[in-house]
């Protein structure tokens, strides 16, 4: 979720709007200093709905009226309730939003704008409801949750802009600019509490390597227990240790069949969790993979069958 202090929309998207300039410039909305989010057109675009932090640990509702600049709750009387991504029905009739008091009671409301009834939504885990919209015809509720089982994938790429600025070869794009992401993902995904927030989401660095994991994991061992002490607000470090989560049967990695520290990969994460990079016929030269796992002398045979077979049908699910 992105937060930004002055909400900036473009008048291309909101022509029906005579105050404002000219298709393609951006206009302020408010200058108020508050964090904003999730900004909804309604009324035709005539208004605009938001979220806005009314305090640091309360997430309200508010309607702008475009023309007048005019802004006041949209949901009333809503106590202590954080209510983010509202979303209004095409024919005005119905809203959704994301409502919470604390940890583990988010839950998607659906509300009758005309007769005031809210109808709601629950998961059990500590997943969230995100991005909901109303279908065309306003009989549905379209939702995404992290129930389905598939798994996230994290494929080597540059997908860092900054990092290009810094690569003049291919060789540096296969040291810099391909390969740091994998430490950006791990910070974000295990460093930030993602893996608490989706207990039973699988996690795949695809095409990375595997050695990178041993120097992430021991970084992130030894500042976590430094930084709880010294941060002003440790509860933004995740709740399990680093070693909880690598070893948790959850975090994939597809190394190189050539990997000399393929052994200690499976000591850190274990058996269950390495993938052999089985890619087409490839620059890498990794057509040969397969045999290249059976032949190594340096793991055991149902090591080798999990690698090549068992551990990639967990994390993707049998064929």
């Amino acid at each position: 979720m992105s937060f930004s202090k002055r909400l900036i929309t473009v008048v291309a998207l909101m022509a029906v709007c005579a105050s404002l300039t000219r298709a393609g410039e951006p206009v302020r909305l408010t200058d108020d200093g508050t964090l904003k989010r999730d900004p909804f057109f309604v009324e035709g675009g005539k208004s605009l709905i938001y979220g806005y932090d009314e305090k640091n640990d309360l997430v309200r509702v508010l309607k702008l009226d475009l023309e007048s600049g005019k802004a006041e709750p949209f949901v009333l009387d809503v106590g202590n309730k954080h209510h983010i991504e509202p979303k209004i029905s095409q024919d005005g009739k119905m809203m959704t939003v994301t409502e919470c008091t604390g940890n583990l009671t988010a839950k998607l409301v659906i509300r009758n704008l005309e007769t005031k009834k809210d109808v709601a939504i629950t998961h059990s885990g500590r997943g969230g409801t995100r991005s909901p919209s109303f279908s065309p015809d306003n009989s549905r509720v379209v939702y995404a949750f992290a129930e389905t089982g598939l798994p996230l994938c994290v494929h080597m790429a540059m997908s860092y802009p900054p990092f290009e600025k810094l690569c003049h070869s291919i060789q540096d794009a296969n040291m810099i600019g391909k390969a740091l992401p994998a430490q950006l993902a791990f910070v974000a995904i295990v460093g930030h509490g993602m893996l608490d927030r989706y207990p039973d989401l699988k996690v795949g660095f695809l095409e990375f390597g595997g050695e990178w994991i041993l120097y992430s994991v021991g970084r992130m061992k030894q500042y976590m227990g430094i930084n709880k002490m010294r941060m002003a607000d440790p509860g933004m470090l995740p709740r399990s240790t680093v070693e909880d989560y690598v070893t948790s049967g959850r975090i994939y990695l597809g190394m190189e069949s050539n990997d000399e520290l393929m052994p200690q990969e499976l000591a850190l994460l274990g058996d269950g969790q390495l993938m052999y990079s089985s890619d087409f016929p490839h620059g890498e030269g990794r057509d040969t993979a397969a045999g290249e796992i059976i032949a190594r002398t340096d793991i055991t045979e149902d090591q080798k069958r999990r690698i090549l077979y068992d551990n990639a049908a967990d994390f993707y699910g049998a064929p």
